[in-house]
């Protein structure tokens, strides 16, 4: 997978297409793209760090606690961005399914882009709201059909 397929996933996931080519290159720099094979994890529980990640390409999984599946991610979505945020322990561990590439924004990077480019954090921030917001959807969704199976 080439480079500009991962950073035009980016550009769109992590700031909805409201980069220019300057905050672009700042990004480039910083970023760390890597791929995964099949089983491999990509973010797991005992994780000390707390990165957000963009899947660029492929699929995985998100496996709870318990060993359970509970989502299966597709390229362009964010993922650990709870963690990110709140510097918790992660709920769940993420494992590639397939051949996988995604896209890291470390903690480090945050903080330089909050110093250096402000307006960057705040439509990163964004994403993450927008993100979270339609996985809330998706589980309220989920608890109201499973209540409906119960009635």
């Amino acid at each position: 997978m080439s480079q500009d397929i991962a950073y035009a996933v980016i550009r769109k996931t992590f700031f909805n297409d409201k980069l220019n080519e300057t905050e672009l290159a700042v990004l480039k720099e910083r970023v760390i793209i890597r791929e995964f094979n099949d089983g491999e994890p990509i973010l797991t529980m005992q994780d000390a760090s707390f990165p957000i990640v963009a899947l660029v390409s492929g699929q995985v999984t998100v496996v709870g606690q318990f060993g359970d599946v509970i989502n299966v991610i597709s390229s362009g979505t964010l993922f650990g961005e709870v963690a990110f945020l709140d510097r918790q322990k992660r709920t769940a561990d993420v494992v590639s399914k397939g051949e996988s590439q995604v896209v890291f924004l470390s903690e480090d990077l945050i903080s330089y882009l909050e110093m250096e480019h402000p307006e960057m954090v705040s439509q990163l921030l964004y994403s993450i709201g927008r993100e979270l917001c339609a996985k809330l959807r998706s589980a309220q969704r989920m608890m109201d059909a499973s209540n409906l199976s119960f009635a």
